[in-house]
């Protein structure tokens, strides 16, 4: 084996031809790192706006919860006031009766 000092037209192109394929690997791998970067904040505006709108629809469904509360709250008030009503109007037939008077009037 000898060191051959003479450098041809063919050692040339291949040495270009590398060094070229290095750069056009590295330029492509910049541009796919800038399209992820891009792609990356996409999603984090994405995300913020999502965990927002999740904030607000805690916010409803607690004001929904405490609604539904209030409801059940007033349901249980107009069961007990309808009995209140039926034990009156039971009171006021007994009174009916045992005064024979028709003048008295019934709750609805």
């Amino acid at each position: 084996m000898t060191f051959d000092p003479h450098v041809d037209i063919n050692t040339i192109l291949a040495i270009i031809t590398v060094a070229s394929g290095f750069f056009y690997f590295v330029t492509m791998l910049k541009s796919d790192v800038r399209n992820l970067t891009s792609e990356l904040k996409n999603i984090r505006e994405r995300i913020s706006d999502f965990a927002t709108r999740v904030s607000k629809l805690e916010e409803v469904l607690v004001a929904v919860a405490a609604q539904g509360e209030r409801l059940n709250t007033m349901d249980v008030r107009a069961n007990t006031l309808r009995q209140n009503v039926d034990a009156i109007n039971t009171r006021l037939t007994v009174v009916e009766n045992i005064v024979g008077k028709s003048a008295t009037r019934r709750i609805k």
